[in-house]
């Protein structure tokens, strides 16, 4: 008799914990505006276009092709990202980008001073980063 007892109240407060919505624990999470929303889109853009520019570069690079044009595309559609993330209204989910540059100039750099580990290290960076920034882009609130 008491098995039963105790898988219902087990039960009831479980699903009493999966109830709660992030405004009943005081978070303040209001809808995106329209504005934030077509950034939104314009940024996952930016960055899936940067992304394939990244993998044409890294491409070139690892078949010892000339890979800065390819490199410098995708700086460009970062910067447009980060642009995009700004003017949206998310600027702390746009420190991905700014993290992007920086290992894109790793990886610059690492090519023009003939030193592979940086390269890699570089390379590691950007697509983790990439990766990052894409799945902060497409949170919903």
């Amino acid at each position: 008799m008491r098995r039963p007892l105790l898988l219902c109240v087990l039960a009831t407060s479980v699903f009493g914990l999966g109830a709660c919505s992030h405004a009943e624990g005081g978070e303040n999470i209001g809808e995106p505006t329209p504005l934030g929303s077509a950034e939104r889109i314009d940024r996952l853009q930016f960055l899936s276009n940067a992304s394939s520019a990244v993998t044409r570069a890294e491409d070139a690079y690892r078949h010892q092709k000339p890979s800065a044009a390819d490199l410098e595309e995708a700086m460009r559609l970062v910067g447009l990202a980060l642009k995009s993330a700004t003017t949206g209204g998310a600027p702390v989910e746009a420190g991905w980008e700014t993290q992007i540059n920086s290992a894109l100039a790793q990886v610059k750099k690492g090519i023009e001073t003939h030193k592979a580990e940086i390269t890699e290290d570089g390379w590691n960076k950007v697509k983790l980063y990439i990766d990052q920034a894409q799945q902060a882009a497409s949170i919903e609130y």
